[in-house]
């Protein structure tokens, strides 16, 4: 497994890149249904308190924001790993050999 270094880095940057992509589409549609839920809330039945609607609003959002905050938390983390796994295989590349001084070899 003779593997260019800056060539898997470079795979570990394009992975962050295409997983923050999927993550703003996620985070994206769960905006978008979140904001139908409030519309469904507000307007599904006619008849009921303010104090239910505000309430339920309010516990949907606390709800979403909680699980939004653990998503891209493990987003980081996971995206962290990955480039710092990159790094660190650019750190074991074999170091260049000591440059010997000829003039010195006949002292």
């Amino acid at each position: 497994m003779t593997e260019n270094p800056e060539e898997l880095l470079q795979r570990a940057l394009d992975s962050v890149d295409r997983s923050r992509t999927k993550l703003q589409w996620a985070l994206g549609s769960v905006v978008l249904v979140l904001l139908g839920r409030v519309a469904f809330i507000m307007y599904g039945d006619p008849l009921r308190s303010v104090t239910a609607l505000v309430h339920d609003v309010f516990v949907m959002l606390i709800l979403a924001i909680l699980v939004s905050t653990v998503v891209v938390c493990l987003h980081v983390t996971r995206m962290a790993r990955k480039i710092l796994r990159g790094i660190e295989t650019l750190g074991r590349r074999p170091a260049a050999q000591p440059l010997t001084n000829e003039s010195n070899d006949h002292v």
